[in-house]
Formats: C-alpha cells, structure tokens, sequence
C-alpha cells in the first residue's frame, strides 16, 4: 500500500494535476499578482499625494496689496504696450510694385476728391 501523502508522491508536472488543482494554481498566481500590482498601485499612489501635498508654513497669507501693486504694473504694461502698437508704422509693409503704384494712385484720387469737396459752396 502507498501512502498518498507522502513528498515522493507529488506529482510536479501541472499537466498531469486534476483540473480542479490546475485552476486551483492558476486562481492563486493569478490573485497574488494582482496583489502585488494592487499593492504597488497604493505605495505610488500614497507616495504621489504626499509629494503634492502643500505645507502650511510654505504659502504665506495672500497679500493683497501686493496683488495690486503686481496687477497695475501689469495694466501699465498693456497701455504702454498698445501705445507702441498704435506708434507702428503701417506703410512699411512689404508693398509689390504694383500695390505701391496702386496706393499712390488712391492719394491722388483722394486728394482730387477733397479738393472738390473744398470747393463745394456750403449750404
């Protein structure tokens, strides 16, 4: 008679297990590497809400006049900025010869215009 339980009669070769073993192992490597991805999930995560995680001493209070003084320098900033803008010279686009001809043709034409205008009696 064999004795069953004995180390010699364990049989290594998962192909020859019954299929109650083989999804006996394959449920428990499945669940202990999903333990460890669970397990290393919560570390990271634990350890990234730590990181970003503000001390108290680091952010003094808000200093509203400070606020202030940093948005009207900045509004300063914008008006001196669009008064440089409205300064730019339009005329010194990069005109074709025929665009450049064309607009001194337009002068001429508004001149004549204004010069008729002028003349007009008035009403």
């Amino acid at each position: 008679m064999k004795k069953t339980n004995s180390l010699k009669n364990i049989e290594l070769n998962p192909r020859r297990w019954k299929s109650e073993t083989r999804r006996l192992a394959l449920w428990l490597g499945v669940s202990i590497i999903m333990l460890i991805l669970l397990i290393f999930w919560f570390y990271d995560l634990r350890s990234s809400i730590i990181m970003n995680s503000p001390e108290p001493n680091n952010f003094p209070l808000l200093n509203i006049s400070q606020i202030q003084s940093d948005l009207s320098i900045g509004v300063e900033e914008v008006k001196n900025d669009a008064q440089a803008l409205k300064k730019i010279n339009t005329s010194t686009q990069n005109l074709t010869p025929e665009e450049k001809l064309l607009e001194e043709q337009n002068k001429i034409k508004i001149d004549e215009l204004r010069q008729k205008l002028e003349q007009l009696p008035d009403k």
